[in-house]
């Protein structure tokens, strides 16, 4: 699988409505993330050496 990290803002807009779908509280500190290619889980890692599983299922 590849993946590419990159920082992002802590919160997700979804691109069809604009709107903002989740904010991520779970971290502190500049946030990576990868999405699994389902686009049913992803992982972040920040800098404050924490690493989360996160499931996109509703």
């Amino acid at each position: 699988m590849e993946t590419k990290a990159a920082p992002i803002d802590q919160f997700f807009n979804d691109v069809v409505s604009t709107g903002l779908i989740a904010t991520l509280t779970c971290h502190t500190y500049r946030v990576y993330l990868a999405v699994s290619p389902d686009g049913q889980t992803i992982v972040t890692g920040a800098g404050d050496e924490t690493l989360r599983l996160l499931s996109m299922k509703a």
